[in-house]
């Protein structure tokens, strides 16, 4: 996959005070219930509550890693995304539907970032996912 997935990631999730970079911050990815794939790399960690392994979610180049326990998570890869759902209000959203090209759903809570926030930390996941699938719809297209 040739997308520029690293990029989105640098660009949107500094804005978020919940993100973390690895190699740049004191979290490893090695501390996380995570199966990394043959080459997949770890960019961050989203923590939907601060210091806490349950609820985080780890981006890499070739998809989401949800933290469901200390102990255990659930993978989402890009490319089996087909279409990314918030059936909240946007001032209460706290779930993203994420569909899946098998027909499944997966539900991947994210905490609003601060009681001060005006909208939950969710739009800029959506806004990265948006760009990811994007461009990995695209380079399919050229191909």
């Amino acid at each position: 996959m040739n997308i520029p997935v690293t990029s989105y990631a640098h660009r949107i999730f500094p804005r978020m005070e919940r993100y973390f970079k690895f190699g740049f911050s004191d979290k490893n990815y090695k501390d996380y219930p995570i199966n990394l794939e043959l080459n997949e790399t770890p960019i961050g960690v989203y923590e939907n509550t601060p210091n806490q392994i349950k609820g985080s979610i780890i981006i890499t180049d070739k998809g989401l890693h949800y933290c469901v326990e200390d102990n255990y998570s659930k993978t989402v890869y890009y490319g089996d995304i087909e279409d990314k759902n918030i059936s909240e209000d946007k001032l209460t959203v706290t779930v993203l539907d994420i569909y899946l090209k098998d027909g499944s759903i997966f539900y991947l809570p994210v905490n609003r970032n601060s009681k001060n926030s005006k909208f939950s930390d969710l739009f800029e996941i959506w806004h990265f996912l948006n760009n990811v699938t994007h461009e990995l719809r695209k380079s399919k297209n050229t191909e």
